[in-house]
This record gives structure tokens, sequence and C-alpha cells, in this order.
């Protein structure tokens, strides 16, 4: 009897995590693919999102049972809060929690939660910049089963940066850089909680030195000095209020590394799969050149200079745009002769008539009239210009 007792605990057991950890990495590689195939940020693990969901894995795994998908985050809020994972003082808090079991690994797990509108709000989270993923094992009755659970958060002045796709090794100095940008809380908050990210420098030592801010993009482009070994990059980022956040990343420099270069062309580029450690990738995604195209240039169309009408208090006479010694010089000028047709004729001025020869109507419809001749003289004019 006791025998058998023993033998029932043993097969109940928990089963030993081997392979955990290569499970582990390719699990969080299909995270980020969901997301990056998205247009969203990748995640970066956090130790403290860890402990929190390696602890809701084995719990599912010590009762056998995997939890509901939570329609709100309000447990995982409690969660990250008890483990004193930071938010912001007004009481904003980005949390959400996803379980899952399987007996043949995390394969189907995206899929599952793409599937389920409340999984999807959680995992496709723009505002999420961290995560803990972790898997428990038990053996149970149908054999060995394994439960997931994945932990996704966001904290003030934490902005990850990716190098190469999160890539441990490139053979060539030149890197593309993905950056995040503040999608939480772009207000950002009091005096040191980064909002909106406007500007943003590069450099291989934290102090900045020489380094030239440039402004925000999702993909930047970085050349590593040429010395082959660990080179850490950081990225200084800076809103609109002068707040400021540091992030660091670090990648191998080695001649000899197969992991294929990713140079970034200049000018805006599509945000390319970014996060992915690099157990899970294949090549690294490569960045295609964007072409520069000169727009064309329309030469000015010729316009005729403006036209103003002065009127004397005894005289009806149109005079262009002169100078004022001008312009009364030829209001006191009799009227000229009609002129003899060139080829580029100018208008001549109607003839001096005095107010008192009209009655009122017809003194309102001969300035009508000659506002008229004015115009179309002027548009001759502009006419013969082009042509010519």
């Amino acid at each position: 009897m006791l025998f058998a007792l023993a033998l029932t605990v043993l097969l109940w057991a928990p089963a030993p995590a081997r392979g955990q950890g290569d499970d582990r990495l390719n699990a969080a590689a299909a995270v980020n693919r969901a997301r990056t195939q998205r247009g969203l940020g990748a995640l970066l693990s956090s130790p403290v999102l860890e402990q929190i969901a390696q602890r809701k894995a084995d719990e599912m795994a010590a009762r056998r049972s995997v939890d509901a998908i939570p329609a709100d985050g309000g447990a995982a809020t409690a969660l990250l809060a008890a483990a004193g994972y930071p938010g912001w003082r007004s009481g904003l808090r980005v949390a959400g929690m996803l379980t899952y079991a399987s007996a043949s690994g995390f394969a189907d797990a995206i899929p599952y939660f793409l599937d389920s509108d409340d999984a999807q709000r959680i995992l496709l989270d723009r505002r999420a910049r961290e995560m803990g993923l972790a898997v428990a094992f038990a053996n149970g009755p149908g054999g060995l089963t394994a439960y997931w659970a994945l932990v996704v958060g966001a904290q003030p002045n934490v902005l990850p940066i990716f190098l190469n796709d999160g890539a441990s090794a490139t053979r060539d100095p030149r890197l593309a850089v993905a950056l995040t940008q503040e999608d939480a809380a772009p207000d950002g908050e009091g005096a040191t909680a980064i909002g909106h990210v406007v500007d943003v420098r590069l450099a291989e030592t934290p102090t900045f030195d020489g380094a030239v801010w440039q402004p925000f993009e999702r993909l930047l482009a970085f050349t590593l000095s040429s010395m082959a070994g660990t080179h850490t990059v950081y990225a200084q980022l800076r809103d609109g209020a002068g707040r400021v956040a540091i992030s660091a990343a670090s990648i191998n420099l080695d001649p000899r590394s197969e992991d294929p270069a990713q140079p970034v062309p200049p000018g805006p580029t599509a945000v390319p799969q970014i996060g992915l450690p690099v157990a899970a990738r294949g090549t690294a995604t490569q960045v295609p050149a964007t072409p520069s195209v000169a727009a064309p240039t329309r030469e000015p169309e010729a316009t005729a200079a403006p036209m103003v009408i002065t009127l004397s208090p005894g005289s009806l006479v149109a005079t262009p745009n002169l100078p004022p010694a001008e312009a009364a010089a030829a209001r006191r000028a009799p009227a000229p002769p009609t002129p003899t047709p060139t080829p580029a004729p100018t208008p001549r001025p109607p003839p001096v008539i005095r107010a008192g020869d009209l009655d009122p109507g017809a003194l309102a419809g001969l300035i009508g009239l000659q506002a008229v001749v004015v115009g179309l003289a002027a548009r001759r004019i502009a006419r013969m210009q082009r042509s010519s």
C-alpha cells in the first residue's frame, strides 16, 4: 500500500524542466515575431516579470489546470504591483498575463492567442515593452504537459533598444538600431518620467561624448568602432520637455560570425522584424534600400504686374503701379494721341474726362468700364510676354 502511494506521488510530481531554456527562448521568439510582423515593437525580457510568470506556471503545474484568459488586466496589475514592478505616479500601470497548456510545446500558443479578442489585446498591446515568459512541466494521465505563463508590462523610462534584430554577434560594424517610443504615457509625468520621444543620440559610451542629437526614428543606423569584441550601444532619448531616458544593448563584433550584417540605408525605411533571440532566427532581416528621387521643378509662370487704378480729383486716368512722382506726372499729362500699332502694343490711357461733364450715373459706368479695359490690357500683355 505504501509503495502504491509513493508511486502515485512520483507520477504526479512536476517533471524536471529539461531543455526549458531553449523552449523559453523559442517561445519568446514566437511572441516577438507575432508583434513585429504587425508593426509593433519587440518585448525585452524582464527579470521581475519572469519571476511572476514562473510562479504562475509552477502554480498551474501543481494543480494541473490552466487559468482562463482574463477579460481585463486586474489580476495581472495586482501581481505586478505586489512584486514591486514600477508604475506611474498617476496610477497608470501596463500589465497583462496569458496562460497556455499543451503537450506539444508552445507552437500553437500564438494562433490560440490571436483567435481570442481578450488574448490578442494583451499580446499585441502597443504600450507593452517588457515580458516575462516561463514554463513548468507536470506528468499526468495524458503524459507530460507544459504549463506556460506570459506576463507583459511597461514601466517609466524603460525604452528598450535592439541591435540587428536582437542578434548576439555580427561581422559588420554597421548596425540597425531599433528604438522604442513612449506609447504608454506620451505626456510624460513630473520632472523625470519621459513622454513622447522627439530626438535621440547614439554612442558607445554612456557619456555620449561627441554624439549628435537627431530626430527620433523607429530605426536608425549606427557604426561600431572597428575593434573586434563586445560593444555596448547607448541610446539617450529626449522628449519635448527635455526629459531623458537612457537604454543600452550589446553585440559581439566578430569577423568570423555567420550572422549577416544589417546596414541601414539613408532615409526612412520600414521597421524590420526586431528583437528576436538569435536561437530562433535563421538570418537577420535585410533592410531594403530606398531610392531617392528628386522631385521635378516647374518653371514659374510669368505674371503681369498688378495694376493699381488711381483716381485724381479731376480725372479718371488709370495709372499702373509706378513710383509716386511718375504716377503724378502721368495724371497731369494730357491724353496722348492714339499710338501706331506695334507687335507689342501697350494700353493707351483713356482721355481725361472732367467729372462735371457727366452725370453721376454715367460717371459710375465709366469707372467700371475703365477697370474692365485696364484688366483686359494687363492680361493681353501677360500673354504676349509668355509667348515671347
